[in-house]
């Protein structure tokens, strides 16, 4: 057996104090017998003491230092997790339990952080919800040594725990779907936001799981709260059919917050995703909307270009509020010679005189449109091959829903025939008056209906009428019988032949003059009546 070095260091010691006593003793015998021996002896006896006290104290030296050595490598090994091989003295045995104590609870720490990590890890790389619990669950539960677990959402709405996901429970721990803060231990917990092991549970508890063995109850619950720093996101429940000990309990202390965090980023982003889902859809329902609407657009402009166009007698043409054009229907083509792709985007002077464009007429009609609400003007245009025209033109402003100026509108007609039939009218009434003034008897012109257009100066002699007083009325009322003249005239128009009538009419006096009525069918260029020419002649008695 190893002998102890204290033990080692006392026994010399002892040999020491002897080799002393031992010393004094002899030097007071020896000194009646000779000093020089006794000396001698005593320098003898000193020298023997202190190499005897010098072994011991190297021996002593040495063993300490070895055992000071074993005790570094074994702190070294229980730093790496490693087991400690050492055999320790009893003046080292606490300092050694006291690393046994230490190495067992770094070696807890390290698996604490271990499956710290593994959890975290699933944390950092799941953002949706129901992916993030998935993987979670199963995690926390082989970390924390349980069977089974769920896990609630809390709702600051309705102020209740949802369940959202579940592992290993039977199917009846959704009959608690929903569970009010503050009911049971599960909302109780939640309220005091404390972690809390639960023992006593109840034989008829939703959290158990059965086997084809039967049902099986667990023998503790852990309800973990899980928070931010500002509000409670979840319940962690936890099942296990043996006690939960303190790791288990600090594995979950240490994922708490980053559980509670994570849980609230993932009800943040499903949110998030299902406004955006929502936002989605609305803006799809609202491009469906435009697109509908955009197609009806295109559909009434086509229907609407597509009567523009068709309305050839019409130049239509639509400008900015600038005065350049921006359409040109079809009409507007062939009334001034020029195609669209060739006149869309000129400024519309393109189509007036060099000497308008020059006066600043096209701006003033613009500015008149713009003020007065529209401009009619009636004048000659010049087409794009040089061919003169009587045009009808009516400019009209365009404003949008606020009221804005954002262009003009310019419809033309050519009324080049309307004129030319007007100076053929007037030439005609000219000539028909000329004829009529000419005549040497007394004459009135009228229509079908009898109304009377035109008379002579005597027809005015005769009767004390001017011409203007004549004009307009209906000439049967100057005769005594009024409804047998209408009655005649119409027979003979009817018949269309001449007519001769022996009347009574009345002048201005309300004389009755007996005359002789001679009636003429004046015919148009279709060869229809249109007018009737009377002759009156006074009855010689």
């Amino acid at each position: 057996m190893k002998e102890h070095p204290k033990f080692e260091f006392i026994i010399h010691s002892v040999l020491l104090v002897i080799g002393v006593l031992l010393g004094v003793v002899l030097f007071y015998i020896h000194t009646y017998i000779s000093d020089g021996i006794a000396i001698l002896m005593i320098i003898g006896d000193v020298f023997l003491v202190l190499a005897f006290s010098f072994i011991s104290w190297w021996k002593y030296k040495k063993n300490v230092y070895g055992q000071i050595d074993a005790l570094m490598k074994n702190i070294e090994s229980i730093s790496k997790g490693e087991e400690a091989d050492f055999a320790p003295s009893k003046a080292f045995e606490k300092v050694y339990n006291a690393l046994e104590s230490l190495r067992g609870h770094l070696k807890r720490q390290n698996r604490i952080k271990v499956k710290t990590f593994n959890i975290i890890n699933a944390l950092a790389v799941n953002i949706q919800l129901e992916k993030l619990l998935e993987d979670l669950l199963p995690k926390v539960i082989d970390a924390t040594r349980s069977n089974w677990g769920a896990f609630y959402i809390a709702s600051s709405v309705t102020n209740k725990l949802e369940i959202k996901a579940s592992f290993g429970f039977s199917k009846n721990v959704y009959k608690e779907f929903d569970i009010s803060i503050g009911e049971g231990f599960i909302g109780q917990a939640a309220q005091s936001n404390e972690i809390q092991i639960i023992s006593d549970i109840p034989e008829d508890t939703a959290y158990c799981t059965r086997t084809f063995l039967g049902k099986i109850k667990p023998k503790s619950l852990m309800v973990v709260p899980i928070s931010t720093q500002h509000e409670l996101v979840g319940i962690l429940v936890l099942a296990s059919i043996t006690d939960y000990q303190e790791e288990q309990i600090e594995v979950i202390k240490s994922i708490r917050y980053y559980l509670g965090m994570s849980v609230s980023n993932a009800m943040i982003y499903e949110r998030t995703e299902r406004l955006s889902k929502e936002l989605q859809f609305q803006n799809q329902l609202i491009q469906n909307m435009n697109d509908e609407l955009e197609e009806k657009v295109k559909e009434r402009t086509d229907f609407l270009n597509n009567i523009i166009n068709s309305i050839k007698d019409y130049s239509i043409v639509s400008m900015d509020k600038d005065g350049f054009i921006t359409t040109w229907n079809k009409g507007a083509e062939l009334l001034e010679g020029y195609k669209a792709e060739e006149i869309i985007g000129n400024h519309i002077s393109t189509l007036y005189k060099d000497e308008d464009v020059k006066s600043g007429k096209v701006e003033k009609e613009l500015e008149i449109a713009k003020t007065e609400g529209e401009y009619v003007e009636y004048g000659w245009r010049t087409k794009k091959n040089g061919e003169n025209y009587f045009a009808e033109v009516l400019i009209t402003p365009m404003y949008n829903k606020n009221n804005e100026l954002i262009g003009f509108t310019n419809i033309t007609k050519d009324i080049t025939a309307m004129k030319n039939m007007e100076q053929a009218l007037i030439y005609e009434k000219n000539f028909n008056q000329k004829l009529l003034e000419s005549s040497t008897r007394a004459l009135l012109l009228i229509d079908r209906e009898g109304i009377i257009i035109q008379s002579n100066e005597l027809i005015s002699s005769l009767l004390g009428f001017t011409r203007e007083e004549m004009k307009g009325k209906y000439f049967a009322d100057y005769f005594d019988d009024p409804e047998m003249v209408d009655k005649s005239l119409k027979d003979m128009m009817r018949r269309g032949s001449l007519g001769e009538w022996k009347w009574n009419i009345r002048d201005k006096e309300n004389n009755s003059l007996p005359v002789i009525v001679n009636a003429y069918e004046i015919m148009d260029h279709q060869g229809k009546g249109s007018e009737i020419l009377l002759y009156l002649k006074i009855q010689e008695i």
